[in-house]
């Protein structure tokens, strides 16, 4: 008895071949959301790391009166509310609905040297910061921090 030569693929081959690919492919867009998420979010830092940068310079340039505390709370004259392109769309504490950013600042004379003030802008997305709100300036994902000293003069 001879045996054929089998000219084609059994089902069972053609099975594992089907669940390879789709094990394949399900990787790959898992990753493609990974990627998507992670590009989001660098965005979303970049911007705020140039919000925060603008109003430190625009601080330095133009000055301010010193105040402290106002990087916790959305305090009247140390805060502005950005919308998507970084344009101010409020200045109060409450945020109006177009708000994408919130711009916190303050300016703190630094120890032992009365002439020098330490500027510092924190630029989040606008969302509860949950229990950095409650004194806690550190950042958070999406946001951005900027320290910088100013030189004041005497009048």
């Amino acid at each position: 008895m001879l045996l054929r030569e089998q000219a084609g693929s059994t089902l069972i081959e053609v099975l594992v071949a089907m669940c390879i690919t789709i094990t394949g492919v399900v990787a790959m867009a898992q990753l493609f959301r990974i990627a998507a998420v992670g590009t989001a979010s660098a965005r979303d830092t970049t911007l705020a790391a140039i919000y925060a940068g603008q109003k430190a310079e625009e601080i330095r340039s133009e000055g301010q009166a010193p105040a402290s505390g106002t990087l916790q709370r959305n305090a009247l004259g140390y805060v502005d509310h950005l919308d998507a392109l970084g344009s101010v769309v409020g200045e109060d504490e409450n945020a109006p609905p177009p708000t994408v950013y919130t711009r916190r600042w303050s300016i703190e004379p630094l120890p032992g040297d009365p002439g020098v003030r330490i500027v510092q802008v924190l630029v989040t997305r606008q969302r509860s910061r949950g229990q950095a709100e409650q004194g806690s300036v550190s950042r958070l994902q999406d946001e951005a921090r900027v320290v910088t000293l100013m030189r004041v003069t005497a009048p």
